[in-house]
């Protein structure tokens, strides 16, 4: 598995500093029917939220963010989540429910 130094630098320097308001999110959050993560990164807070929603999808612009994102959430076995590239000012996104 290779990552584009953007997802890795994502990943080493913005995921630690959005720690604490990750860790909110998902203390209030419960266990949602449905989440929609926008401009989710490299997924970190889609992954976490999908261990007790039914159903989450993230959306991100960045191709590479998106990608990374993707292959830890099939390494992890998630079926419940589902990420994508989608920019919601220039198209109407479709979500699948599931």
């Amino acid at each position: 598995m290779s990552f584009s130094l953007k997802a890795i630098f994502y990943r080493s320097l913005i995921d630690p500093v959005l720690f604490w308001l990750r860790n909110e999110i998902i203390a209030c959050a419960g266990r949602p029917e449905k989440v929609i993560n926008i401009a989710c990164g490299t997924g970190t807070l889609a992954i976490a939220l999908a261990q007790n929603a039914n159903h989450v999808t993230g959306i991100d612009l960045d191709e590479d963010l998106v990608s990374y994102a993707s292959q830890k959430a099939e390494q992890k076995g998630l079926k419940n989540l589902n990420i994508g590239i989608s920019s919601l000012f220039f198209k109407k996104m479709h979500i699948k429910h599931t």
